[in-house]
Formats: C-alpha cells, sequence, structure tokens
C-alpha cells in the first residue's frame, strides 16, 4: 500500500493515511472557499470533513467521488470506514468493512449542506501495535489554511 513516505513498519504510517486523504482532498479542482476539518477521536479513529461539490456523474457504484483516490486506500487499510456524502440533491451514507460494504449505502434526511465527511477505524491488526495517529501539531506533512485539525484525545 502506497502512503507517501511510509512502509507498513514506519510508526507514522497512520498519520500518512490522515495526510494522504486530506491532500486528496486539497486537489480536488474548482473548488472555491474549500475548508478541511480533520478530527482525531481516538489513537486509531480519525474523522475528516470537507465541503467539496460533489458530482453525481462523479460518483462510482458505491457513490465515492471517482476523482478521490485516497479513499479507496484508506479503505484498505481501515477495519471500518464510514462514508457520508451529500450533494444538492442527495444524501447518503455508506459503511465498510475494510474495502467491502457492510450494507447498501442509506438514505439520510436532506441537508442544505454539501461535502464529504469520512470516518475511518485503522485496522489494528495492519498496523505494528505500537502505532497511533500522531499529535494535532504532527499531523500534515504540509500544512494548508484551508486545513484545521482538532486532537479530542487527552
Amino acid at each position: 500500500m502506497y502512503f507517501g513516505r511510509c512502509h507498513r513498519e514506519h510508526p507514522g504510517l497512520a498519520g500518512a493515511v490522515v495526510d494522504a486523504v486530506v491532500a486528496d482532498t486539497l486537489s480536488v479542482p474548482d473548488q472555491e472557499a474549500l475548508q478541511v476539518d480533520v478530527v482525531i477521536e481516538s489513537d486509531h479513529r480519525f474523522t475528516i470533513t470537507d465541503n467539496c461539490v460533489n458530482e453525481m456523474g462523479k460518483l462510482d457504484e458505491y457513490g465515492l467521488p471517482l476523482n478521490r483516490w485516497a479513499l479507496g486506500a484508506s479503505l484498505a487499510v481501515s477495519a471500518r470506514t464510514w462514508i457520508e456524502i451529500r450533494t444538492t440533491d442527495r444524501h447518503w451514507l455508506q459503511e465498510f468493512a475494510g474495502t467491502t460494504p457492510v450494507e447498501p449505502s442509506r438514505k439520510q434526511e436532506p441537508t442544505v449542506r454539501f461535502g464529504t465527511r469520512i470516518t475511518c477505524e485503522l485496522d489494528r491488526d495492519y498496523f505494528p501495535a505500537t502505532t497511533v495517529l500522531p499529535a494535532a501539531e504532527d499531523l500534515l506533512y504540509a500544512r494548508d489554511e484551508r486545513v484545521s485539525v482538532m486532537d479530542l484525545r487527552d
């Protein structure tokens, strides 16, 4: 699995997964006023929320944006992942166990907000036992003013 500068045994691999998803989001073209919020919920769980405009014609059969390769890569190293997609006319949630959908996507109540929210619970069997997500200030490889990071751990 490729996550930039890290191999499987590297202690920074968990942080590199977050970095890849954030970098992938920042590379989506034509996104004015893009904002990405990263929340470290525990040593192995994080949520990334953005306000990217998702277009129905650019989603795969699971409802995932075709141009966001890091979402698929993050599924491969996560035990559980929840991906919520909000477009101008549709809002749904898809849960994965690894790369396998747990059930069909679930429609959610309509919302005025649009974007993507990804929550990943990293697979502890994939990562070395000592691997944890880094502190917020050490998380992103390349800082960007469009990204905010909050660490909920004490």
